[in-house]
């Protein structure tokens, strides 16, 4: 990030290629929209370059900063939307069906603290289960 804050765009393209398949998990997730997932994920890149010099390793790592911007401007996105422009059929994402968030939570509090970690991981955090098993993730939220 130390190159990204010295204006050279190699090395944002680094981080974008570090960075950019698990944001846009994330962000498909969010806006279940597969266009405004690239658009948001777009200007979560085009955030970092303008503002990296407010970037901090020591407050946060470069991981979670960028995820931050994601989720910001996809919250964003998600305020503008009109109610009947949440989900179209025209989105390219099939709807998911409403859980009941209590029985998730009540799951949740089932399991190992291990195991609600891997969840986190997975589903806040868009990880792929492979590196989450193999223990790769480091301690990113």
């Amino acid at each position: 990030m130390l190159r990204v804050q010295r204006d050279e765009e190699a090395a944002l393209r680094q981080v974008y290629d570090l960075h950019a398949a698990r944001l846009f998990r994330i962000l498909l997730l969010l806006l279940r929209d597969h266009r405004q997932a690239e658009d948001v994920l777009q200007q979560v890149f085009l955030q970092a370059w303008q503002t990296a010099a407010s970037y901090d390793p020591e407050r946060a790592s470069l991981s979670a900063w960028l995820t931050s911007i994601a989720r910001s401007r996809a919250l964003d996105l998600l305020r503008r939307r009109r109610p009947e422009t949440f989900l179209t059929e025209s989105s390219g994402v099939d709807p998911l069906p409403e859980p009941d968030r209590f029985d998730h939570l009540a799951a949740l509090n089932e399991r190992t603290a291990k195991e609600r970690r891997a969840v986190e991981l997975s589903y806040f955090g868009g990880y792929p289960h492979h590196e989450i098993a193999r223990g790769q993730v480091r301690n990113v939220m």
